[in-house]
């Protein structure tokens, strides 16, 4: 988890946040807003070439987070 000006930004399966978002309002903590962040077409390009290039020996293309 990081805290970016003032948002609150994790990584996790559909499963685990419908499951903190229900955890949330049941404890009485308003959210505002739960907004999924998708990467552009170049940050995925990037980040294919990228880790190509920083790790020569990896059997695979990296995953990009969405």
């Amino acid at each position: 988890m990081t805290s970016v000006d003032g948002s609150l930004r994790f990584q996790a399966e559909e499963e685990a946040v419908a499951a903190l978002s229900i955890a949330l309002g049941q404890a009485r903590i308003g959210v505002t807003g739960l907004v999924p962040e998708t990467a552009s077409l170049e940050e995925l390009f990037l980040g294919m070439t990228e880790g190509e290039q920083a790790a020569p020996d990896r059997a695979g293309p990296e995953e990009a987070v969405a």
